[in-house]
């Protein structure tokens, strides 16, 4: 038979900081888009899918400075987008924006590569459709045109 054995530690002081989490950053980056006025982010992710939710924002109004650390974000009411949301390979940027865009003025249309394209979004249409929000896949399937 072993023993464990435990002793008492000196108290000790310490900090650590956690590694950056996409899924923290897409979050924070849409918060911030829909906040009034300006926030600060700080110790975000850089990954593609975060640049592309990024540029969704971009492009629904949202304005953005990079900063040492993060982000400047500058939110408020979302406009009609002058282009497609191009959401890359980010099935999370789709997921989350589907459902945002409704409070925009106008049409808002959304694509990615070709994985995306693939993806059915049918059940998030269809739940955007039971909320009263109007939402349709031009290919009759669910997923994002090509």
């Amino acid at each position: 038979m072993s023993d464990l054995v435990i002793h008492k530690a000196a108290p000790f002081d310490g900090r650590m900081v956690a590694p950056p989490s996409k899924y923290h950053t897409h979050r924070a980056l849409i918060l911030a888009s829909l906040a009034n006025g300006e926030s600060h982010i700080t110790g975000t992710s850089e990954s593609l899918d975060n640049l592309a939710t990024l540029r969704c924002l971009s492009l629904l109004g949202t304005r953005f400075e990079r900063v040492q650390d993060g982000y400047k974000v500058r939110g408020g009411p979302y406009q009609t987008p002058e282009d497609v949301l191009d959401v890359g390979n980010s099935g999370s940027t789709i997921h989350f924006l589907l459902a945002l865009a409704s409070t925009t003025p106008g049409a808002v249309i959304f694509t990615g590569d070709a994985s995306i394209r693939s993806r059915p979004q049918r059940p998030y249409v269809e739940a955007l459709n039971r909320w009263g929000i109007e939402a349709w896949s031009t290919r009759g399937d669910g997923r994002p045109p090509s």
